[in-house]
């Protein structure tokens, strides 16, 4: 109905103005209403684009570095001359040039992971002949992680429970941020402890985790807490929209006493055994203990993780459709543009009958 009334009220007032407005022809009239049937066409074809496309998270391993021959980016112009033609008044002249270049090749520094991403380093020269300390430090086997674009008919579908506001005490600014903030190239810390600080070389042990994750298509999370109602996890589940189709994210809360008091794990896997495995494998470890949980993270995922298909899910393409906001929005710019071409016409004689 709400996709209905986008293209009737802008059609209505082509129509409207074909049989008040004396100055619009046929021909003028089947074009406003082509016009506008393609306009509104190609506005929801973009918030549709829009509303399946999202980003997720792969993860790999560097495999190597090396530096290439690439053309030279620094161009200008040269050999520059003139020719004119005509005489008098009616004389012109045009200049003409040539691009040269400063080099024959810029050098490219170049490392490479398993997902067959490609990462270059900013030159610290301007033709790249001298090699970049970040460059040099590039480690065979470092962890990497890149931002790839994917379709998510579950977050898009109206009738997704993702799309459901959870009915928690929980503001916008209690729950963490979804970790997306990829540094250094390709670094990405995804273990959460604003609540329950440890010490910084987990975060870079559970970043060179992930690398291994990878070849099982897998981007964990690790958010810990510290004396938290278990309608927590919910409430984070739900502001970050479910997760990403790849994300494996594991809440861990304790008490004052490092004692575990809930566990709760969200991951669209086919192998349900995952999650109570990996909940069951972190209760039973009853005090916290951040080397064995990461060791149960990473043993499980191994043995049991195994990503959804997110083409299981196709069907909810059908249940797709705007928002009200997006239809409000829709049906303004739709309105203003039928009125626009309808006052154009009405002015101008465009494919008036001749």
């Amino acid at each position: 109905m709400e996709i209905f009334l986008v293209f009737i009220i802008p059609i209505s007032i082509a129509v409207f103005s074909f049989i008040f407005m004396k100055g619009i022809s046929f021909k003028e009239f089947m074009v406003h209403i082509i016009a506008q049937s393609f306009l509104c066409g190609i506005f929801l074809l973009i918030l549709y684009i829009n509303s399946i496309n999202f980003m997720e998270i792969w993860n790999g391993k560097i495999v190597k570095k090396y530096s290439e021959r690439v053309s030279c980016e620094h161009s200008y112009r040269c050999h520059c001359y003139t020719s004119c033609s005509g005489s008098g008044s009616k004389r012109s002249c045009t200049e003409h040039c040539s691009t040269c270049y400063d080099h024959s090749y810029d050098v490219d520094w170049v490392a490479e992971d398993n997902t067959f991403e490609k990462v270059r380093i900013h030159r610290v020269d301007r033709q790249g002949l001298r090699e970049p300390e970040r460059f040099s430090k590039i480690e065979i086997g470092e962890a990497t992680s890149h931002s790839h674009t994917y379709r998510n008919y579950l977050k898009a579908s109206k009738t997704s429970i993702y799309n459901e506001k959870y009915k928690n005490s929980f503001k916008p600014e209690d729950m963490p941020k979804y970790p997306n903030n990829i540094f250094d190239y390709y670094k990405l810390d995804r273990l959460i402890d604003s609540d329950y600080t440890v010490d910084v070389k987990y975060h870079w042990q559970f970043m060179q985790m992930n690398g291994d994750f990878g070849k099982y298509e897998c981007n964990a999370i690790l958010i810990l807490t510290k004396n938290k109602p278990q309608e927590y996890a919910e409430a984070v589940s739900t502001f970050w929209g479910g997760g990403n189709k790849n994300d494996a994210i594991l809440i861990i809360n304790m008490n004052d006493l490092d004692e575990i008091t809930w566990v709760q794990v969200y991951s669209l896997t086919e192998n349900s055994l995952f999650q109570v495995s990996l909940r069951d494998d972190i209760l039973l470890l009853k005090k916290f203990d951040i080397d064995k949980i990461l060791d149960k993270f990473s043993s499980n995922i191994k043995n049991h993780y195994k990503r959804m298909e997110m083409k299981n899910f196709e069907y909810l393409k059908y249940n797709l459709s705007p928002s009200m906001l997006e239809i409000i929005i829709l049906m303004i710019l739709g309105i203003a543009t039928s009125i626009g071409l309808a006052i154009f016409f009405n002015i101008n004689n465009t494919f008036g009958d001749e």
